[in-house]
């Protein structure tokens, strides 16, 4: 592959992930039930889809304080635009 299928292929791509970004942000997980039909996070037909997200829901979960922290934080935070 040249650099300029290259350049296409990425430019491709990235269409491809700004409709599924805005589809996320509007439907959510609903957008695969809904619009496609399927569950992309189901592991029986997509193991290594399943797999990432556990993986990255394990990465965030151990990235961020404690449940009852971050509700103290925004509570409080919430409080002081009021």
């Amino acid at each position: 592959m040249d650099k300029k299928q290259m350049e296409e292929e990425m430019k491709q791509v990235s269409n491809t992930i700004e409709i599924l970004d805005r589809e996320l942000k509007a439907k959510g997980n609903k957008f695969f039930r809904e619009v496609l039909g399927i569950n992309i996070f189901d592991s029986q037909n997509y193991p290594f889809v399943a797999q990432w997200k556990t993986d990255l829901l394990e990465f965030i979960q151990q990235c961020l304080p404690p449940k009852h922290r971050l509700l103290r934080f925004y509570r409080k935070y919430r409080q002081s635009k009021l």
